[in-house]
């Protein structure tokens, strides 16, 4: 403060000081940018890079002699290529229409040495274009259908087979599919089922299996769906003529999970036409491949066949 005598003739002017403390009743968070911390560093590397990995092809529903003849070339460009280490032919190689139980369509009709021939000329091929690849063979439904014409029309014919010789193992069957496309020499295996084509399989890891499939719903997918219903691993299958990659997860009584995958491998006869039965048929073209890592796990992959082009991968033939 002052006085007149101070400031003039100013009055005495008297100042106070006022202390406020403010406090907001609903605190208010602003978004700021990130702070910077410490760096993370990586102590190991924690990719796995296995040499002793497989590379396993999966190829069926080639109904011969209807297999398309491009994929066919380009498949056995892909196998040399490529070089799996196994290859699973998921049955159907033949597809014997004039044995069928089905009304017989002139336009699509071969017999029965036409398919058989046309089959082996093709399974030939494939061993050929990769002579290091090991090869079985499951059955499907058209591959059995000399069988099931002779239990159902011929019962007495059904096991018969060259003369027995003397000290030697019987002979097979003489339509056994093994020599009637001469499996033996080309060095396939036959997955023999117990009993149809349907209770066979190819354990292919100690997850995944190969089935040729009995089951056809009405989009890509869930057929092998279905079938995932009835097991707990993963499965590759055929039979629908379509692609389609899928999983499903299940758990365990303790709530852990564990998910499974289920692959259709598509076709690779010849699609336009529906081989004749099919008018619109909703089928795709290609195979089907795993990489198989000696734990068991693996990837399922699908190579598909559209507009002359065969793609896998970074591939194109």
């Amino acid at each position: 403060m002052g006085s007149a005598d101070e400031y003039g003739e100013n009055p005495i002017v008297t100042m106070k000081q006022l202390k406020v403390t403010c406090a907001r009743k609903k605190p208010y968070e602003f978004v700021m940018p990130a702070v910077d911390g410490p760096s993370f560093r990586l102590d190991r590397l924690y990719v796995t890079l296995d040499r002793d990995a497989e590379l396993v092809v999966f190829v069926g529903c080639q109904q011969a002699p209807y297999q398309n003849p491009d994929l066919h070339d380009k498949f056995c460009q892909w196998l040399e290529f490529n070089r799996p280490d196994r290859g699973v032919l998921m049955g159907d190689t033949i597809d014997l229409p004039d044995v069928s139980r089905h009304p017989g369509n002139p336009d699509w009709h071969v017999d029965a040495q036409t398919s058989i021939n046309s089959g082996y000329l093709m399974l030939r091929d494939y061993v050929q274009a990769c002579r290091s690849t090991n090869w079985v063979k499951l059955l499907g439904n058209h591959d059995e259908r000399i069988r099931n014409r002779l239990i159902n029309y011929m019962t007495n014919l059904h096991g018969i087979r060259p003369a027995d010789i003397p000290g030697e193992d019987p002979f097979r069957a003489v339509w056994d599919i093994r020599d009637l496309l001469h499996l033996d020499s080309l060095g396939i295996k036959l997955i023999e089922p117990d009993g149809g084509y349907a209770h066979a399989h190819y354990r292919v890891s100690d997850v995944l299996a190969a089935i040729h499939g009995e089951k056809v719903k009405k989009d890509p997918g869930a057929s092998v769906l279905a079938h995932l219903d009835e097991v707990q691993h993963s499965i590759a299958m055929a039979h629908t003529h379509r692609q389609a990659i899928t999983h499903k997860t299940v758990h365990d009584i303790d709530g852990v999970p564990c998910t499974v995958t289920g692959m259709e491998i598509g076709t690779m006869a010849r699609i336009q036409g529906g081989l004749g039965y099919k008018r619109f048929a909703n089928w795709q073209n290609g195979f089907g491949t795993a990489i198989v890592w000696p734990d068991g796990t693996f990837k399922a992959e699908l190579a598909s066949y559209v507009d002359g082009k065969l793609m896998w991968r970074d591939q194109r033939y």
